[in-house]
């Protein structure tokens, strides 16, 4: 018990009284000077430059294709939720029930799968930058 009474108390993180609205604005703003620097990354070398693959293009545009790929799944669910409803009132109860409920479990599970398989295939390009990075290390 002594030992703990000895320790210092540990400061408290410098970000604690930042509310979600700094934090959205600040993310925000590093995907907007991320695409800015991409952008002018791609102006720099010009046309050539971007068809030499030496800079990888796609984990800054993976983001916002998942998004939209979550955003369409959601809209799927939400449609197949509806069309379970109007066939509990058409066709049964029972077909309805199992419409509404494979639809829910079909859309989660594409959304996860889809994450998973970005994850894999972000995995592949950050492999990718560290092998580059050591080829850079060891040059020097």
């Amino acid at each position: 018990m002594d030992e703990m009474e000895d320790k210092a108390p540990e400061s408290a993180p410098e970000n604690a009284g930042e509310s979600a609205a700094d934090s959205a604005k600040k993310a925000a703003m590093g995907l907007k000077d991320e695409a800015e620097k991409t952008l002018g990354e791609i102006k720099s070398r010009g046309v050539m430059g971007f068809f030499s693959f030496e800079h990888m293009y796609f984990p800054i545009i993976a983001r916002y294709i998942f998004i939209i790929l979550v955003i369409l799944s959601v809209i799927g669910m939400v449609t197949g939720v509806i069309g379970g409803l109007l066939a509990i009132f058409s066709t049964g109860f029972f077909a309805g029930i199992v419409t509404i409920l494979g639809t829910i479990i079909f859309s989660l599970l594409s959304i996860v799968f889809t994450r998973i398989m970005f994850e894999m295939i972000l995995l592949g390009f950050k492999m990718f930058e560290t092998m580059q990075a050591v080829r850079e290390n060891t040059r020097k």
